[in-house]
């Protein structure tokens, strides 16, 4: 929209994707948009946190990029490892 008079050095979009655990929350609180995003966003980069150990690298990445990025972070990463429970609950919605 600037043209390229300015730029967006740091900028940082952070989306989380809700726990579907303990209880179903509803697709508004609880659905996975990142596809859409990488469709609808072409100047801004899309990042899905999937791993805790991607977290601080992306961060970094991201505020010292001059490309807006979007990252999107499943919280439950925070309180335990990735099973394959949680990843599967993830693809049965």
């Amino acid at each position: 929209m600037s043209n390229g008079q300015f730029k967006l050095k740091g900028l940082i979009i952070r989306v989380a994707v809700g726990s579907v655990k303990p209880l179903f929350p509803g697709e508004q609180h609880s659905g996975d948009y990142t596809e859409a995003f990488k469709s609808m966003c072409k100047d801004i980069k899309v990042i899905k946190l999937e791993k805790a150990e991607e977290v601080y690298k992306s961060y970094e990445e991201a505020i010292n990029s001059d490309t807006p990025t979007i990252l999107i972070e499943l919280p439950d990463i925070y309180n335990q490892e990735m099973t394959e429970e949680f990843i599967k609950s993830r693809e049965e919605r």
